[in-house]
């Protein structure tokens, strides 16, 4: 199971008997959603309602406040079509169990209608933060510093290439990555973000040696402040984010362009094994071409692999989602990913000495992400324009799994759980294994075994 940070809140920030302090039912409590207690629906006058063909529905107190306008009826000739169906299936007049009427008070209704409530409230959700997202795709980062600071904390690079040290990057807008030893600890070491106007780096100060332990978060600012936040796979990264754990949430929104890219270009589980199947005979293909001057073997190569792709034709309309892949599927961008091994096999010295080139590797990323971004972002408000689609990335996004200090047994034990499973599971196919060795000679028995004859005893002398 891999090791990681979880998101927790502080618990002295919380009060001792677990009732909310003053304030924070505002901050928990979205505004369209603050009413007055509901009286009970005994206490409510309502009646019940039935469809022209008697099916229940919902009740008068409760429908004259989702659908304020007038009701009309249905046509004539509608519900006898329905009646007709109904009769051809005997289903017409067949008793149905019916319930007293609920009757409760909703929230007022944001507009006349349920579409116009909803595209309020995924509206409010989004401000301010769509229009900086929409504004930020359409942003190009400056070039990447040249010389890097060997300095911890955060270090800000200006375009002209003069640098300064800071407390954190007071962005509205960032594009953001985090390296992790992950060996050694699961918080980072290097962090580079980038904005419209200049570049940013932080060092752990573990790893410059200033420090005897390695648990230190990243600083990014006010947390007031309205903010995107872009990276691939961001829940990762916001893990080691020191403001996602304070007690009161932030106004960060993480815009992951893996999840953009999954709701836009995804496959499915099922889809992939497929996809990869394809990518590796397009890379047999291409391999072979530039191999061979053959322009025979070259069109024979295309010709058989394009007959099977047709058959599968959303193959070319999807990638996996790592960063390479995606970065290859929308931008038609080779990155090499090889600099990430070096966090997993050196140790924190060697890391120091590599630093210029970790720090640029870092910096890749962060570039090639804000790449993928403008083209995935904008293709995402085409196929999901709907403002809750967008506003429900920030819950998402944002969630906090609150602990206390009984986490840590619990990860043992879920850990020392999951490989006693693991190891039962091995013995027990090990067991089958030896099992059917002993049959191999037996063809009455195995074949007389609805599960061994489905294997293939073939090779067996």
């Amino acid at each position: 199971m891999q090791h990681s940070l979880s998101l927790f809140s502080n618990p002295s920030a919380a009060s001792p008997t677990g009732d909310l302090q003053p304030g924070e039912q505002d901050i928990m409590l979205p505004k369209h959603y603050r009413s007055k207690a509901t009286e009970s629906s005994s206490e409510l006058p309502a009646t019940s309602r039935f469809n022209e063909i008697g099916i229940q529905q919902l009740s008068s107190h409760v429908y004259s406040q989702v659908f304020p306008r007038k009701s009309t009826n249905p046509p004539k000739h509608l519900v006898d079509l329905s009646k007709t169906h109904l009769e051809r299936h005997q289903l017409l007049g067949k008793n149905q169990e019916t319930s007293p009427p609920i009757a409760f008070n909703l929230p007022t209704l944001q507009g006349s209608t349920l579409d116009e409530h909803f595209y309020k409230l995924g509206r409010d959700a989004s401000e301010p933060h769509l229009t900086q997202a929409r504004h930020y795709a359409g942003v190009d980062l400056p070039r990447p510093p040249k010389q890097w600071v060997k300095r911890s904390g955060w270090t800000k690079y200006f375009t002209d290439g003069t640098s300064r040290a800071i407390d954190a990057p007071q962005e509205a807008m960032l594009t953001f990555d985090t390296e992790v030893m992950w060996k050694e600890s699961p918080f980072a070491v290097i962090a580079c973000a980038a904005s419209e106007t200049a570049w940013y780096a932080w060092l752990s100060p573990w790893l410059l040696g200033e420090s005897e332990t390695e648990r230190h978060l990243v600083p990014l600012g006010d947390p007031a402040q309205a903010r995107i936040i872009v990276g691939h796979n961001i829940g990762y990264d916001r893990a080691r984010i020191a403001e996602e754990y304070n007690i009161h949430q932030t106004r960060n929104f993480f815009l992951d362009t893996m999840s953009l890219h999954v709701a836009v270009n995804g496959m499915c589980s099922r889809q992939r094994p497929t996809w990869m199947k394809h990518k590796k005979n397009r890379d047999m293909r291409d391999k072979m071409t530039s191999e061979s001057n053959s322009i025979e073997l070259a069109a024979l190569l295309e010709n058989r692999m394009l007959s099977e792709e047709e058959e599968e034709l959303w193959v070319g309309r999807s990638s996996v989602n790592s960063l390479r892949d995606v970065a290859k599927f929308h931008c038609n961008v080779t990155i090499d990913k090889s600099q990430r091994d070096h966090f997993g096999e050196l140790d924190k010295e060697s890391i120091r000495g590599k630093l210029d080139e970790l720090l640029d590797y870092c910096a890749a990323d962060v570039a090639i992400t804000h790449r993928v971004y403008k083209k995935v972002f904008l293709n995402f408000l085409d196929v999901c324009p709907h403002p809750v689609s967008f506003g429900a990335l920030r819950h998402l996004s944002s969630v906090i799994l609150p602990v206390d200090k009984s986490w840590k047994t619990y990860i043992e034990r879920a850990e020392e759980t999951y490989l006693r499973l693991t190891n039962d599971v091995e013995r027990r196919l090990a067991e089958l294994a030896c099992r059917a060795l002993d049959i191999k000679d037996k063809a009455e028995e195995y074949l007389g075994d609805h599960w061994l004859r489905q294997l293939d005893w073939s090779g067996q002398a």
